[in-house]
């Protein structure tokens, strides 16, 4: 009796260890069949077939001859992140399922992927554009690229190809060219991680021929800032071609504030190179209200700026100017601000080309106006500065530069508008009530304006 009760108990321990397993193994999920791995520059995205009875998924990654767990998640994909640049990865995937508080896992893991980090391809540059830009010279253009951090622009010439320049604008200026010779260029965009890069494919290659301007027309110019030598100096003389000699306190217009070899004028019109370390630049005094009571009086100083609004260019040449600049509106009109001649021209597209219709004189800033592409953003017809204004730059109402009148005597000796070709604004463009009333009433929101 002792032998029977003695195998009884073996076969129902037996029985019990073997119904346990059982319960185990119809507890686990499902093994995770595939597994794929998408690279980024410092990340992985990994992603999985799903497992049967899942409640979610542990990740591991492969570090020799361990395992690391790097992620928990019940999606069926994850990203692992700061990861390093061009480095191998290796990972695998496991289900787990919880019953009660009890967890159970695949009887297998997932296939094991291998996986690079790279450095993410750029998209290539589109809607490349070249155009004419002032005598002998083209610009290049083109939208900005997803995930680009630069660009080259290449010059093709036959089987020829060299790099012209890599920068991180969406334009560049290609400059002293010839006349008489059409140029080639494409452009491609490229990223940089650390010190590796990925490029794009080339864009479509463009062609265009540069013109020369007339002598009138390539003189025209911005204003310059006043400005002394500071001691005794030797410069490069454009206009001669020889080095000179310039005396302590030597008189010229500096074309920049600062720069190793800045572009400047004599008083003879002679036009040199310098460096701003050799300039000392003039400074001047204004007094202004410091609230709209008037009660106040603040006295700022500012950089003096070199104009000449005695003169002005021949319509000719206005024209010929513009138009070389490849000066594009929404509307039939076009507004140039020649701070230099402290004018406003407006200009209108007849036969494809600009036409000079309207010239009058204005005052701009004192150490000038802002310089470069905007366009009417909003018009007043009555304001703070009187009856109408038109506001060119700034994105918000009542905060930016105004075409406007002067619309009350200041402290320092302009009483009226009458005071007109002088820079001495806060950067608004001040013009007469009739040169107002007609540019409220023709130039529409959108219109383009070219300050230079």
């Amino acid at each position: 009796m002792k032998r029977i009760a003695g195998s009884l108990s073996l076969l129902l321990l037996i029985f019990l260890l073997s119904g346990v397993s059982v319960f185990a193994a119809n507890n686990r999920p499902g093994n995770v069949k595939t597994l794929k791995a998408t690279a980024g520059e410092k990340e992985v995205k990994l992603s999985w077939s799903g497992a049967s009875k899942a409640t979610g998924y542990y990740v591991y990654r492969i570090d020799g001859s361990k395992l690391k767990k790097v992620g928990t998640t019940k999606k069926k994909q994850c990203v692992i992140k700061k990861l390093a640049l061009n480095k191998t990865y290796k990972f695998k995937v496991i289900a787990y399922r919880k019953v009660g508080k009890k967890t159970y896992t695949s009887a297998a893991y997932s296939p094991t992927v291998q996986v690079k980090t790279k450095v993410t391809t750029p998209a290539k540059p589109g809607n490349v554009k070249v155009v004419t830009y002032g005598s002998n010279a083209l610009k290049i253009s083109w939208s900005k690229a997803k995930n680009a951090t630069g660009y080259e622009v290449y010059r093709v010439n036959g089987n020829t190809e060299k790099r012209v320049v890599a920068l991180t604008g969406t334009s560049y200026t290609h400059k002293k060219l010839s006349a008489s010779t059409t140029y080639t260029y494409k452009v491609r965009s490229y990223r940089k991680a650390g010190s590796v890069k990925a490029y794009s494919a080339f864009s479509a290659k463009i062609s265009k021929k540069p013109f020369e301007l007339s002598a009138e027309a390539a003189s025209i110019r911005t204003f310059a800032y006043d400005a002394v030598t500071k001691n005794r100096v030797v410069v490069q003389n454009l206009t001669t071609g020889k080095s000179q000699i310039l005396e302590k306190n030597t008189q010229v217009a500096a074309a920049a504030k600062s720069g190793s070899s800045i572009t400047a004028w004599l008083n003879n019109g002679d036009k040199i190179r310098i460096s701003s370390a050799n300039l000392k630049y003039q400074k001047g005094t204004y007094r202004r209200y410091a609230d709209e009571q008037a009660t106040r009086v603040l006295k700022e100083t500012y950089n003096k700026i070199y104009i000449d609004s005695k003169s002005d260019y021949t319509t000719a040449a206005k024209e010929e100017y513009i138009n070389s600049l490849s000066l594009s509106s929404p509307t039939k009109y076009l507004v140039w601000i020649s701070q230099y001649r402290a004018r406003v021209n407006i200009f209108e597209k007849k036969s494809g080309k600009w036409k000079l219709i309207r010239s009058f004189p204005c005052m701009i800033g004192r150490s000038g106006s802002q310089k470069g592409i905007y366009s009417i953003r909003y018009k007043f017809s009555t304001g703070d500065h009187g009856g109408p204004s038109l506001q060119w730059t700034g994105s918000k109402p009542w905060e930016g530069n105004m075409f406007h009148p002067n619309f009350r005597g200041d402290l320092n000796g302009y009483k009226d508008i009458s005071k007109n070709g002088v820079a001495h604004s806060g950067g608004c463009i001040r013009c007469t009530q009739t040169q107002l009333n007609w540019m409220y009433k023709n130039l529409k929101v959108g219109t383009t304006v070219y300050s230079y």
